[in-house]
């Protein structure tokens, strides 16, 4: 009897502690349920987190091109811009050049119409030279001669003189297409200085003439006495000074005025010196420096 109950007693214990790991492996199953629910709900989350956050990239991404495609749209607004303003730029500049130009060819114009001017004046005067009368003054036969020749020379002269003002007024118009500039603005300038000198010396002889058209017999006996002589003065002194100034300011003057009236041996001998001249400066130089 005492060895059953002993018994008894050893196998209830047994009995509650396989209930107690039941129990617990039951506690263990719930939680791991539990946990399998968590992880579940946690991938779903992280699920839409990955989703949240690719939609956002594709957004940025959307975002980008478009801006991308502003950006391109820009570029090619201010490249139309850049190529209109660029071309009405050139269309002024062409249009400046083709004004500077044309004034230019005017100035030469001008100074052709200058030379046709004087050499007028000096056929008139020549005319009036030859066939004036001499039989009701008191000269001499050399006298008269060089008063024939003085015109004739008078003429010959200013027709050269003339002649070299057109051929430099086209060296100046082909000199338009070269890139010596400095010689293209002096011969503005000097073109200037004599225009402004022809004005200032056929003013003068303008207003007598209108007058003399106007009022002749004061004209004669008032001012012609008095005007002639001036008048001479201003012609000699236009001539003169246009001469200097074409030959101080001019190089293409000085060119023509040396090959017209300059033989062709004197302007061999004159460059040869000039060539030797320049090698003999350029050996004396390497020279002192070696």
């Amino acid at each position: 009897m005492i060895s059953k109950q002993r018994q008894e007693s050893e196998e209830k214990p047994l009995d509650e502690q396989l209930e107690l790991l039941q129990e617990k492996i039951a506690e263990l199953i719930v939680t791991n349920e539990a946990t399998e629910n968590q992880l579940t709900n946690l991938t779903f989350e992280s699920n839409d987190v990955i989703s949240y956050l690719k939609k956002l990239v594709e957004e940025k991404d959307e975002e980008t091109a478009r801006v991308e495609e502003m950006l391109d749209e820009q570029m090619k607004e201010s490249d139309r811009k850049f190529k209109i303003h660029r071309e009405n730029y050139e269309l002024e500049e062409k249009k400046l050049k083709e004004e500077i130009e044309k004034l230019k060819s005017e100035m030469s114009i001008m100074a052709i119409e200058q030379a046709r001017a004087d050499l007028s004046n000096v056929v008139l005067k020549l005319i009036e030279e030859v066939f004036d009368e001499t039989n009701g003054y008191m000269q001499t036969y050399i006298q008269v001669v060089f008063l024939r020749i003085q015109s004739y020379l008078e003429l010959y002269l200013t027709a050269m003189a003339d002649f070299l003002v057109v051929e430099m007024a086209f060296c100046r118009v082909m000199a338009f297409y070269t890139t010596n500039r400095s010689n293209t603005d002096n011969s503005s300038r000097m073109l200037k200085v004599v225009l402004i000198m022809f004005l200032f010396v056929k003013t003068p002889q303008a207003l007598l003439v209108i007058f003399n058209s106007l009022f002749l017999l004061d004209y004669y006996l008032l001012i012609a006495p008095l005007s002639t002589e001036f008048l001479k003065a201003l012609d000699a002194a236009n001539a003169s000074a246009s001469f200097i100034i074409y030959c101080v300011i001019s190089s293409h003057f000085r060119e023509v005025f040396v090959r017209i009236f300059v033989p062709g041996g004197i302007q061999r001998r004159i460059y040869s010196a000039r060539t030797m001249q320049v090698t003999t400066v350029e050996s004396t130089r390497k020279a002192a420096w070696s």
